[in-house]
C-alpha cells in the first residue's frame, strides 16, 4: 500500500488523476 491514486485531496472527482506530485 502506498501509490493508489494520484488524487490527493478529492473524494470524489471523478476518477483520473487529478493531482499529479511527479
Amino acid at each position: 500500500a502506498g501509490h493508489r491514486q494520484a488524487t490527493v485531496r478529492r473524494p470524489r472527482g471523478g476518477g483520473a488523476p487529478a493531482r499529479r506530485d511527479r
